[in-house]
């Protein structure tokens, strides 16, 4: 982790240079890492949707899924017309077995983007899953 700090020097914000780690160890498979550097990056930019929404998703790979909502919930707050925040809430929302919020969630994003294929995959998923017929 220090090496990897030292490698973004020529990176002045501090907020970005927490994400640009972060990102590193979630590509290699590191999401407990990249979690405490999204935690960094929210200490000197709290109102970053984007790193609440990688936060959540670094949570939602370590299947801490009560923690992923949480911090979409807050990137949703900053940023209520986000479809990809909605959808990514959704997934953490199924994982932890709450089929009807998760459908609520992606029913949100698809209203706010509505070519989004990912999320009418998902919602006809999870439509099965939770005994409700397709619309």
């Amino acid at each position: 982790r220090v090496a990897l700090h030292k490698a973004l020097e020529y990176e002045t914000d501090p907020a970005a240079r927490s994400a640009a780690a972060a990102e590193f160890f979630m590509e290699t498979g590191r999401a407990d890492l990249a979690e405490v550097e999204y935690a960094f990056a929210l200490e000197a930019d709290p109102e970053n949707v984007h790193y609440f929404n990688r936060l959540g998703l670094a949570f939602r790979r370590q299947k801490k899924f009560r923690e992923a909502i949480e911090n979409y919930r807050k990137a949703n707050a900053i940023a209520p017309d986000d479809a990809v925040v909605f959808y990514n809430m959704a997934i953490a929302l199924a994982k932890s077995g709450d089929f009807n919020q998760a459908i609520g969630s992606l029913r949100r994003a698809l209203v706010l983007q509505p070519q989004f294929p990912q999320a009418e995959h998902a919602l006809k998923n999870l439509q099965v899953k939770a005994g409700q017929v397709p619309a």
